[in-house]
């Protein structure tokens, strides 16, 4: 089946709307209606993975796996163990109880996570953390970063690992809050056709910047639709 090659990420979100779209209208098509047609299978196909991931995805989570280990030190950095930890703020996984660090706390957790990525993929834990856990994070996050390609291919694991990589660094870099910038994107808003897209550093969306408009896209959603800008402008 088509569906089985194709890639997990998000260069295939409007062909997986198109799919199931056409899955809701044959489900609800009644064939002794004389008056209603079949629904005709949607002409877009999807961006094969190689095998899990196509190269461009594939490419885009090495580069954020890389960059895990510098975004926690931002926020390693950001906090002093007390900073931060603002009312209902409380340790991972320890009902209440307030956290010191909340900071420190998330630093754990994403270890924990790659830790675990990593016994996945071995078949066997390694050696638990010991010394700080910024050298445990660097060092987990080398690893991995080494044998990127053998975890980013594998059948099992392939695509709950890249999906998390991806949801750990956007989570981090808002966090963190790395960068302030203010960016304004090159395309029109899909919604408005107004210029004005506006792209604040450490934000997880692109927002409009017209009043009256106001849409929200996703940093997937924008990366696809500056790709289908490009095809369209290329053809």
């Amino acid at each position: 089946m088509v569906a089985e090659i194709a890639c997990a990420g998000p260069c295939n979100h409007h062909w997986r709307e198109a799919q199931t779209a056409f899955r809701q209208a044959l489900a609800a098509y009644d064939p002794l209606n004389p008056d209603e047609r079949r629904p005709v299978p949607p002409q877009v196909f999807p961006v094969p993975g190689e095998p899990v991931w196509c190269g461009r995805c594939a490419a885009a989570i090495r580069a954020e796996l890389a960059e895990l280990d510098d975004l926690a030190c931002l926020l390693a950095a950001a906090a002093d163990g007390h900073r931060g930890a603002g009312a209902g703020e409380r340790v991972t996984g320890t009902a209440g109880r307030r956290s010191p660090s909340p900071s420190a706390d998330v630093l754990d957790e994403l270890y924990s996570v790659l830790h675990g990525w990593e016994s996945a993929y071995r078949g066997t834990d390694p050696v638990a953390r010991r010394g700080y856990l910024a050298s445990a994070l660097t060092t987990c996050v080398a690893w991995m970063v080494a044998h990127f390609d053998g975890m980013i291919r594998h059948p099992d694991i392939g695509v709950p690992f890249g999906e998390e990589v991806r949801q750990w660094h956007r989570s981090l870099r808002r966090r963190a809050k790395a960068g302030s910038g203010r960016r304004r994107k090159p395309l029109p808003c899909p919604r408005c056709d107004e210029p004005g897209l506006i792209w604040n550093e450490g934000d997880t969306y692109v927002r409009c910047g017209n009043r009256d408009c106001g849409r929200l896209l996703s940093l997937d959603e924008y990366d696809e639709y500056e790709k289908l800008a490009a095809g369209a402008s290329a053809a």
